[in-house]
């Protein structure tokens, strides 16, 4: 059972203002923050003259594959580098998977279901700073939605020995293609829908009817050699990976407070509703079965195998177990939680639950979280704004008497992309931070000999060593201190 039928004409509007919701929450402020270590690496890559140096630029020093850089090529090519069209992308697939998700838990439960997980897609805090960052994360959502979706259909399909015809396997190899080329846990995912199908399917997986299956996972094979490739030399990456924690039970209580705005009251009551559903679909059985599992059963597995799945390969090669990367599964922890409203609630009952959870969120969202009131991403942009706003026009970059500009960055490209926005003709002069760029440092102090020396950091820590050596040749005026960076002024 559902939590009721909901007149189409009003299942309508509803949808519309949940769209309209989520896409005033990701295109307010778009552009508001600064953009962030990983979103520069994303910027910087993309800004390449071609499109080929941007897939070799990333497979080498990305880590992830190229088609999220691929495509911010383009729009820094056709439209601009600002901060908010390097995250239109983003935004626009956040909206568009409010409306795959609704799709999908119409599929699965039905339209009173859709309505409360599309609009918790709509709120939330996970889904809504992704769809604001220049990161693969928000278009490996929607694909992962669009691919589930289709998934579904055909799996229902053959499980009812009905045709797939063409157009069915061929969406799902096209999505399934974008998430194994946005993500590895997006290739991840579809390795374990493979796993399900061969299992839910058995032995009509090589009949007549379960050939379009066949074709479709070998389609995604084919299309997918490039990238199992790169994938079995991911291990050169895991040295940038050394951040990452050894998964524990922990990781799973974290990954349920990312997915509920990394509030513990929140996050206990999604649990509960969570519980509800899973107890309710053990006691009584669901309508719209997948083979022998109920929808809830099914999403509680996908909710949990890739967890499991990351944590093995955790253990067994270097970590990679983080929430951000576990976004995949965000489908099925909200589609749960929105059953779990069902169950307890219909009719007038529910729609006030439902409005009034909603409603709470957005509270939470705007005003306990601050999410448009306070900086969240590494304030790259304001440390260059210090400097440009305190500097001397007469003090030429590395000119002898002038002024120098350190930066403590992955890259000089970071701190220079702002420098370039901000109109100013400043540049980073050498990177440098830790022990080993004292020499280096020393050398281009003494061949400019500056009156002003400006340090820089961005996501990467100063070691003190440097610090201390500015500081035995220059006067320390000045240090701003920022969300994720920091700016020192030294002056002769």
């Amino acid at each position: 059972m559902s939590g009721g039928p909901v007149p189409p004409r009003l299942a309508f509007v509803l949808l519309a203002l949940i769209l309209l919701l989520g896409a005033g929450l990701r295109f307010h402020g778009l552009g508001r923050e600064s953009l962030w270590n990983d979103e520069l690496q994303s910027q910087w890559i993309s800004d390449l003259p071609m499109l080929s140096q941007v897939v070799r630029t990333a497979l080498a020093q990305d880590g992830h594959p190229p088609l999220h850089d691929a495509i911010l090529h383009f729009v820094q090519k056709d439209l601009g580098n600002s901060e908010a069209l390097l995250r239109f992308p983003s935004a626009v697939a956040g909206v568009l998977a409010i409306l795959a998700l609704f799709f999908l838990g119409r599929q699965l439960y039905g339209t009173a279901e859709a309505l409360l997980a599309a609009a918790f897609l709509a709120v939330l805090w996970c889904p809504l700073y992704y769809s604001q960052e220049a990161r693969p994360y928000s278009l490996l959502l929607l694909a992962v939605l669009l691919a589930s979706s289709f998934w579904v259909a055909l799996l229902r399909r053959l499980s009812a020995g009905r045709s797939a015809g063409f157009g069915l396997p061929a969406a799902y190899v096209a999505c399934g293609l974008a998430c194994c080329y946005l993500h590895h846990f997006g290739a991840g995912l579809v390795a374990l829908q493979a796993v399900a199908t061969a299992l839910l399917l058995g032995r009509r997986l090589v009949s007549r009817e379960g050939r379009p299956a066949l074709a479709a996972y070998a389609a995604l094979l084919l299309g997918y050699l490039p990238g199992i490739v790169y994938l079995l030399r991911q291990r050169r990456h895991s040295q940038s990976w050394a951040w990452i924690a050894p998964p524990d039970l922990g990781s799973l209580v974290e990954y349920l407070k990312f997915l509920f705005n990394y509030s513990r009251t929140i996050t206990a009551v999604a649990v509960v509703f969570l519980a509800i559903a899973l107890v309710a679909a053990w006691r009584r059985p669901e309508e719209r079965r997948l083979g022998p599992l109920s929808p809830s059963i099914f999403l509680a597995l996908w909710l949990v195998v890739p967890i499991l799945a990351a944590a093995a390969v955790s253990y067994l090669t270097f970590p990679l177990l983080t929430s951000r990367n576990l976004i995949v599964c965000l489908p099925a922890a909200y589609l749960l939680v929105a059953r779990g409203f069902t169950v307890v609630a219909a009719g007038t009952r529910l729609a006030a639950l439902g409005g009034t959870a909603v409603l709470l969120l957005l509270v939470q969202l705007l005003w306990s979280h601050g999410y448009y009131s306070r900086p969240h991403k590494e304030q790259f942009r304001e440390a260059v704004a210090w400097v440009v706003a305190e500097d001397l026009p007469a003090e030429a970059s590395a000119s002898p008497g002038g002024a120098v500009v350190l930066g403590r960055a992955y890259h000089a490209e970071y701190f220079d992309y702002y420098f370039a926005r901000l109109g100013s003709q400043r540049r980073v002069d050498l990177v440098a931070g830790d022990d080993a760029s004292i020499a280096a440092t020393q050398a281009l102090l003494d061949r400019a000999q500056p009156r002003r020396v400006w340090l820089l950091r961005g996501h990467q820590e100063v070691g003190p060593n440097l610090l201390a050596f500015l500081g035995r040749r220059y006067a320390l005026r000045e240090h701003l201190a920022l969300l994720g960076a920091d700016v020192w002024r030294f002056e002769r």
